[in-house]
């Protein structure tokens, strides 16, 4: 996967770029590296940024606070989380609002352990 990310850099296609720098950091987050996974969507936002592509703001947002939550960031995460939400609602994006939702209620109700 970093390979075809590097190929595609080395090419100067930055088409989906944050969409595959997204990707990239779910693999790294199913790892259990959290640090490089949070680095790689701090990648993405920032070229969705500097791009102008911005369809997949909300989703990049919403993994960015899951990972947060991950971390022990609740604080950072629930903000993050609050923002996919308001990024989702904004572009009509009913799905991608409905994930967001979901994660929040998941991660901001849940009991602390005994």
């Amino acid at each position: 996967m970093r390979a075809a990310v590097d190929t595609a850099e080395s090419m100067n296609s930055r088409l989906f770029r944050p969409v595959h720098l997204a990707t990239l950091a779910s693999a790294h987050a199913k790892l259990r590296e959290v640090d490089q996974a949070l680095s790689l969507l701090d990648q993405a936002i920032e070229t969705a940024a500097r791009s102008g592509e911005r369809r997949a703001d909300a989703s990049l947002h919403r993994l960015r606070g899951e990972l947060l939550f991950a971390a022990g960031k609740r604080t950072e995460g629930e903000s993050e989380l609050l923002r996919a939400l308001q990024v989702a609602r904004s572009q009509q994006a009913r799905a991608e609002e409905a994930r967001t939702q979901g994660a929040i209620t998941r991660l901001t109700h849940k009991e602390p352990p005994l």
